[in-house]
């Protein structure tokens, strides 16, 4: 994820952030509250950091936050 910042001539990064796993993620949805808080949700064949993979080889869902200042809030990691 990334922010930027526009002043009227050009946009650029004010950071950026990275979630996800060493394996295959895939994106799903994405939406931002009114303080920022970026909301992302897909799926993986990976283990995120501090998470459990209940089914091998089989894609997991997740959910994530990202702070406005880029830092990860939180990710959780559903097996199926």
């Amino acid at each position: 994820m990334f922010a930027l910042t526009d002043y009227g001539s050009s946009a650029t990064a004010d950071h950026v952030s990275y979630v996800g796993t060493s394996a295959g993620d895939k994106g799903g949805a994405v939406t931002v509250d009114a303080n920022g808080v970026v909301y992302l949700t897909g799926t993986t064949r990976g283990t995120f950091a501090g998470q459990q993979r209940n089914v091998q080889n089989v894609d997991n869902a997740f959910a994530a936050a990202i702070n406005s200042d880029g830092s990860v809030a939180w990710t959780r990691q559903y097996g199926g």
